[in-house]
């Protein structure tokens, strides 16, 4: 939870968006209470005023996902969508191309391998895991 609410105070402050950490935190404690037993996904959305939208959904069972490699890249230097932006036109276009209920995740290249919907984890027996988050917040403390 600390490594997504300090990329949101990141993205927060590169976008000059008004944003109370605490104010945060308290909200999605509020809100998490108000939920069921069951796992949810919750999405926070900041306007740059600092209001906040909280959405969530229920996580579905783990079961095995199609993916396919998008042929449009991603430009790597798009700030909105480094930052996790509501801008996801180029997203939305990778998957037009598929059934809503047989849409596969779309892999977008870049420097690095996005997901279009979902966090990409690799892993491989001959490389194990590869977490993408790890290999941020690593570089994100060498820098």
């Amino acid at each position: 939870m600390d490594y997504h609410l300090r990329r949101l105070e990141w993205s927060a402050s590169c976008f000059r968006f008004a944003m109370d950490l605490a104010e945060v935190r308290r909200r999605l404690s509020d809100y998490s209470r108000e939920l069921s037993q069951e796992p949810r996904k919750v999405w926070l959305e900041l306007a740059a005023n600092g209001a906040m939208v909280l959405t969530d959904e229920r996580v579905k069972p783990s079961t095995p996902v199609a993916v396919a490699l998008s042929v449009e890249p991603v430009d790597s230097h798009d700030e909105f969508l480094r930052h996790k932006t509501t801008r996801r036109a180029v997203f939305e276009r990778a998957l037009a191309g598929f059934p809503a209920a047989q849409q596969p995740d779309q892999l977008m290249a870049r420097s690095r391998l996005v997901g279009a919907g979902r966090t990409v984890y690799l892993q491989s027996a001959a490389h194990g895991a590869a977490d993408p988050c790890a290999r941020q917040r690593h570089s994100s403390r060498t820098r």
